[in-house]
């Protein structure tokens, strides 16, 4: 399975999970899970899964269709809830309760699949079904933005401030929560660039007026 490269950097897997779609808040949001082996292809990137039990999870998919397509489905419906649930929580707003029945939903599915067991390390969550289920990732995401939400992370969420629709989400990690785009690179170096041509422009408007 060919693996291309994805954006895994947002500080939180549940929030890397919802900007698999570029651009949401503009005219033309580009969504980069176009089919299940798109999520498969995110899950191993971002560590959701193993490149082995990705090669099982394809060949379950080609094998049943149909269990692919509607786990595919589910996906995608939890991604927007989440995105709305997270874009709602960066923003102050009120969050609607059919987003968070969504994501119960799936976390109900995901406890039912889990269990305790030991480790190296003491105990871990583990699963009772087998690692290449075709609804895997779906439940981790699900249980991650769980462990998220009922955090302190939470007041932490931000969204990008770019006009043009960007939307990316981030978990804001400066001292002073003042992070404003999803990165200098791009967003922010645009802005940035913006306010000083307006600066130079007004300069420009000022010394004009006094000729």
């Amino acid at each position: 399975m060919l693996e291309r490269e994805w954006d895994v950097g947002a500080g939180d897997r549940a929030l890397d999970y919802v900007n698999s779609v570029e651009w949401r808040n503009s005219a033309q949001p580009v969504d980069h899970f176009t089919a299940y082996a798109d999520v498969v292809s995110w899950g191993i990137a971002a560590g959701m899964t193993s490149s082995e039990n990705g090669a099982l999870m394809m060949d379950c998919a080609e094998k049943h269709p149909q269990k692919a397509k509607r786990s595919f489905h589910k996906i995608i419906r939890l991604r927007e809830s989440l995105a709305r649930i997270f874009s709602s929580f960066a923003r102050g707003n009120a969050l609607e309760n059919a987003d968070l029945d969504i994501l119960n939903a799936h976390i109900l599915e995901a406890q039912r699949a889990s269990k305790l067991e030991s480790s190296p390390g003491g105990i871990r969550w583990g699963w009772l079904i087998e690692e290449h289920h075709l609804d895997l990732i779906l439940w981790s995401v699900a249980l991650q933005a769980t462990r998220l939400l009922t955090s302190d992370s939470i007041k932490r969420i931000g969204v990008c401030e770019d006009d043009r629709g960007c939307g990316y989400l981030f978990l804001d990690e400066s001292k002073n929560q003042s992070r404003r785009w999803c990165s200098m690179a791009s967003c922010g170096n645009r802005a940035k660039a913006r306010r000083h041509y307006q600066k130079q422009a007004k300069k420009q408007l000022k010394v004009k007026g006094t000729v």
